[in-house]
């Protein structure tokens, strides 16, 4: 959870009886400065479906600026004018007069000064958790959001992600951290430091964490927890905590058209506070859906004797040590009916600090009682909440693997499941007051009434408010009464989700619910991997790193890496890959790109495979067919002009324990897919993802290609092989590609009959005389690292298998169907003692006569030898095959629905006895339904088999490099053109708007144009309009696609976004262009703009 940290004080004697009872004081490290406006940072929470600005005084969405609570992203439909964080206390001035100040920050209608109206008084946030360049908050995707140094950490962290779970941990899709005070508030006469007059407001310091998770069932929701502070020295008695919801359903950005027709009520059951527009729809005329606010941790009271909670635990505190093993039931547990409806299990020991009993010691797998390097640890990570497989981890730490929980001390983490990072050690208060009113019904700039209001209000569960239906809804969320005294921290956290329908929130807000109860710890997707594209003509290249397949999961305790998918979209937001519905008909899982009906998915060769055992709302997550892992691919589905955006998703196996009612367990996780929109209005591609636009090449450009005329027969690859796999080339770096190089992939192999055993390849480049590639292993498929600008992937039949597609009759008279198998008489599965049998690898052929053409071998005190009519050829190997014939009929032939069969044998000197291995037998069954036909002479069958590669394969192949015909280029003036002519309204390829008000991006391409030009826009009276200088390879300016490069190779496409040199959008009408291309001519065309 948050840096609110306990310090333990071990204060001389006098602490010592609170040592012995396990309990410390619990003392977050407040931070020496203090807020201050100018720190002011607007951040975009977009790290699943919902996306909002939000401000790091503690205020979430900010209308009338979008994105505001946009749900869901990209589509503009807003749900929320703004959330603010309420601290209210009762205490008395210097006059002695009791007094109510309120502490909060937002966007309207909050108090000022009144000598000054510019000026706020109410949070401010402090300096020092944020780089000093940045605009935005500390967000964990972005190191450039960071400081150089963590105020509240050690210099270690320096570097690395502030996370609530760990250093450099970011188990969320996104976590934001900053810190705010109160400092600024003058209102009242009053100083929570008597000691220090400059101290303002009433000495309260707020550490603040969002989160957003990209997991399908809490994609809809974002988490918000507050770490509140007494930093002065003054004790509350009487404290309310309190959220404020301004709800604004149905508007759009900068639309205030269709609030005031705005429901609210409480769900019971759920504990859940939800909004709705009157009638569904929104301004404009879109569908609005429903939002929910779910209260989730209030402050606890840890000395009242009471169990606040009804957890059947009384005064649970996060600041207790480790403190005793209990091992006599019911363990510390005071209600034990409770506990087991609270926890929904059975007490068990555990340490008494520990109340809960949650949190799990190292797993001892060799039962030394000690931990030892491998052995999992679980929650017994130490002090700094980092283990092994942890980024950034620096060793063995305090506690660490000492089979006791261990506290953080100031403001570290410490262990999962125990004091701070456990919010069941707490014994909450919960949700004391909910009020439904029309917005301004309450004013923010009123202490005195909002404190009335929170002391008045009730539980939804001791008064159910009444629903309000039609109007500009807002709501207050409070806990309290409980104390605060001077160093004591207590939070508070909520989320905000969203859904279609009812149904749907309900089922979202379980799941809510189960993330905070397991303290936000659950499942972890892999890494991201880094993706890179290229553009080509109607192609685009993907690449991507291997970093995902190390990743590590903390949650279940290993590393479940299972393999990739790809997406594309023409919008940024992968809305249109949403095409999977549970069974309630909710979007829910992405679709995979396509070609030619195979999906772009690759998994692990493993057992894993298919449709995952669980079925999450009745949906199953494809983990795929055993593909092999790839890291590059090509899309040649695009078309030139449109702009694409790709995400490679990496995704994990889930888990799934069998039970005696069926499955239960975890759903696969997919890693985010993210492209966000800076302030400038840019789109900024996470790692994962890419934007790119597909482009012929410039005329006269022609792509390297493999060459298809040098082997004589059209083949693009020279095959020498026996082996039945494959390898496909492909150009990822078209300047680095070497004109007529010819490279061969050479293979070896260690089995005596090449059917078992490890194979190898080699790949050189015989033209330069080097190797380019040294021997690598073979399994199933391996995918080259880039060489010279290609790679190479190899799929290799490392099974040895009959291959029934290609088996069967060459020439056919006969009706008889054949059987392929081995002899059971010498198989190890009925004969362990007589193991002879192998998969050869290699092809035969039964040539039929009607004469005596060949005799069968004896042996195996089985077979004697017999003349038959017909002969076995090896044809792998060129040479007739050896074969023993059971020839129960005595006519040299093979009889259908009979014992007779061919088997195939090979020499083997190192069988003992025998000196031989059987392989493949033949029988012959007839076709019942028609009048049997036996093999003519002149008919052929053929066993073909699947085969690995070995020793002597070879391929080889020839690249032809980039290359440029100044001639081509030329011919090709005549067919420069504009794209889309005329232009109407709009292109397929713009994307939306994203600003408040006005038109948004304009765009037209020049298409088919030279590496090299300049392109002059003039009005029908010959007014110079724009001038663009082409180069081949530029491609967009900011307002373009971020500025991203799209190609290695010469486009021969430009945009032009219908702005004039004088910064105008240009009128309607009609327009001439004029191409000059040095050395290659030039080309005047028109287009036209039509409104």
């Amino acid at each position: 959870m948050t840096t609110k940290i306990c310090i333990l004080f071990l204060l001389f004697w006098i602490a010592l009886p609170l040592i012995v009872l396990g309990q410390v004081v619990e003392q977050r490290v407040p931070d020496p400065n203090t807020g201050q406006i100018n720190m002011m940072r607007i951040g975009v929470m977009d790290g699943n479906h919902i996306s909002t600005r939000f401000k790091n005084w503690g205020e979430i969405a900010e209308h009338p600026y979008s994105p505001s609570c946009e749900w869901p992203k990209g589509t503009k439909q807003e749900y929320m004018d703004g959330v603010a964080l309420i601290v209210s206390v009762a205490t008395r001035d210097v006059d002695g007069n009791v007094i109510h100040p309120m502490e909060t920050q937002y966007r309207e209608f909050v108090d000022l000064n009144p000598e000054n109206p510019s000026e706020l008084w109410g949070w401010a946030p402090l300096p020092g958790y944020f780089s000093e360049g940045s605009t935005s908050p500390a967000m964990s995707d972005d190191p450039s959001t960071w400081p150089l140094r963590w105020p509240d950490k050690p210099s270690s962290w320096d570097g690395y992600w502030n996370g609530w779970f760990g250093k450099g941990k970011t188990q969320a899709a996104l976590e934001t951290y900053f810190v705010f005070d109160d400092d600024l508030d003058e209102e009242w006469n009053f100083y929570p430091d008597p000691d220090d007059s400059s101290r303002r407001g009433v000495g309260l310091e707020v550490a603040a964490r969002y989160f957003q998770w990209s997991e399908v069932l809490a994609r809809d929701a974002l988490f918000a927890l507050y770490f509140i502070t007494n930093e002065g020295k003054t004790d509350y008695d009487s404290v309310y905590y309190a959220f404020y919801a301004d709800w604004g359903l149905g508007d759009l950005p900068g639309e205030d058209m269709d609030n005031m027709d705005d429901c609210g009520s409480y769900d019971l059951e759920l504990d859940l506070a939800y909004a709705w527009d009157y009638d569904h729809t929104g301004f404009r005329g879109w569908k609005v859906g429903y939002g929910g606010f779910a209260f989730l941790e209030s402050p606890g009271i840890s000395d009242d004797g009471i169990d606040n909670d009804y957890d059947g635990l009384i005064d649970e505190s996060r600041t207790n040590d480790a403190g005793v093993w209990l091992d006599q039931y019911p363990y510390g547990v005071s209600d034990v009916e409770a506990f087991r409806k609270f926890y929904n299990r059975e007490p068990a020991p555990h340490w008494s600090g520990d109340e809960d009993g949650d949190w799990t010691p190292f797993t001892d797998l060799n039962g030394n009682g000690v931990w030892d390097p491998g052995e999992p640890l679980n929650d017994d990570v130490g002090e700094d909440g980092l283990g092994p497989y942890d980024a950034g981890y620096p060793g063995p730490d305090k506690g660490e693997g000492d089979g006791r929980p261990t506290l953080g001390p100031g403001n570290l983490p410490g262990e999962p499941n125990f004091g701070k990072r456990d919010k069941d050690e707490s014994d909450q208060i919960g949700l004391t007051g909910f009020e439904i009113f029309h917005v301004h019904y309450y004013e923010l700039t009123n202490d005195e009434q909002n404190w009335n209001v929170f002391r008045k209000s009730r539980s939804p569960h001791e008064k159910k408010p009444n629903p309000l239906v039609g109007g500009n809804l807002g709501m207050f969320f409070s806990s309290g009464p409980f104390k605060l005294r001077a160093g004591q921290t207590e939070n508070y956290s909520m989320a905000l989700l969203f859904a279609d329908n009812l149904e749907t929130l309900a089922r979202r807000k379980k799941t809510i619910q189960n993330i905070y109860n397991n303290d936000y710890q659950f499942a972890v997707p892999p890494l991201k991997p880094t993706l890179t594209a290229v553009a080509g003509d109607r192609k685009v290249v993907l690449r991507w790193d291997d970093r995902a397949e190390s990743s590590w999961d903390p949650f279940l305790q290993e590393h479940d890496f299972e393999g990739y998918m790809i997406l594309r979209s023409t919008e940024p937001n992968f809305r249109e890959n949403l095409l999977i519905t549970n069974s309630y008909g909710d979007q829910y899982y992405y679709m995979p790109l396509q070609q030619e009906g195979i999906l772009a998915q690759f998994d692990l060769i493993n057992e894993y495979s298919g449709l995952h055992p669980l079925a999450e709302e009745g949906i199953k997550f494809n983990l795929g067919n055993n593909t092999g892992l790839r890291h590059m691919y090509i899309d040649t589905t695009v078309q030139n002009g449109q702009t694409y955006f790709y995400a490679v998703l990496s995704y994990d196996r889930g888990k799934v324990d069998t039970t005696e009612i069926g499955y239960e367990g975890i759903e696969p996780m997919t890693c985010a897919n993210r492209i966000e929109m800076d302030i400038a209005g840019n789109l900024v591609p996470d790692i994962n993802c890419a934007i790119i636009t597909p482009n012929p090449y410039a005329a006269g450009y022609q792509a390297p290609s493999l060459d298809r005329e040098k082997y004589g027969d059209g083949s693009p690859i020279q095959k020498q092989v026996i082996g039945t796999g494959r390898i496909e080339v492909h150009f990822v770096e078209d300047d680095s590609i070497r004109d007529q190089h010819v490279y061969e992939v050479v293979f070896q192999d260690t089995a005596k009959f090449h059917n078992k055993g490890a194979t190898f390849f080699t790949i050189f480049d015989s033209t330069a005389g080097k190797t380019v590639l040294p021997q690598q292993k073979l399994g199933q498929q391996f995918e080259t690292p880039v060489f010279n600008g290609l790679i190479v992937n190899l799929f290799n039949d490392t099974t040895v298998a009959v291959d029934y597609q290609k088996s069967g009759w060459k020439v056919k008279t006969t009706n008889f169907k054949t059987v392929i198998d081995f002899d059971p008489t010498f198989s190890s599965e009925f004969n362990p003692l007589m193991n002879i049998s192998i998969p050869y690898p290699a092809d035969f052929e039964i040539r039929f006569s009607d004469q005596i053409v060949d005799t069968s071998e004896k042996g195996l005190g089985t077979f004697r030898e017999v003349p038959t009519k017909f002969s076995v050829w090896n044809l792998t190997e060129n040479k007739p095959a050896k074969f023993f014939f059971r020839d129960v009929i005595e006519d040299s032939t093979l009889t259908p629905d009979s014992d007779e069969s061919i088997l195939l044998f090979i020499d083997n000197p190192d069988v003992k006895y025998f000196r031989l291995n059987t392989t493949w037998r033949i029988k012959f069954l007839s076709d019942t339904t028609e009048l049997e036909i036996p093999p003519q002479p002149g008919d052929v069958f053929q066993l073909i088999t699947r085969k690995p590669f070995r020793t002597g394969d070879v391929f080889r192949f020839t690249v032809n490099g980039v290359k440029y015909d100044q001639n081509e280029a030329k011919s090709a003036l005549k067919d420069i053109y504009v794209v889309p002519n005329p232009y109407v309204a709009a292109a397929s390829w713009e994307r939306k708007d994203s600003f408040l008000k006005g038109r948004g991006e304009r765009r037209i391409w020049f298409c088919n144009l030279p590496e090299k030009c300049t392109i002059r826009i003039y009005t029908v009276r010959g007014y110079l309009v724009d001038t663009i200088e082409y180069d081949g390879f530029y491609y967009a300016s900011p307002e373009y696609d971020s500025g991203i490069p799209q190609s290695g190779a010469p486009i021969g496409a430009v945009p032009w976004n219908l702005v004039s040199k004088d910064g105008m959008d240009i009128a309607y009408g009609v327009y001439v262009y004029h191409v000059d291309a040095p050395g290659v001519g030039e080309q005047i065309g028109k287009f036209a703009v039509i409104k």
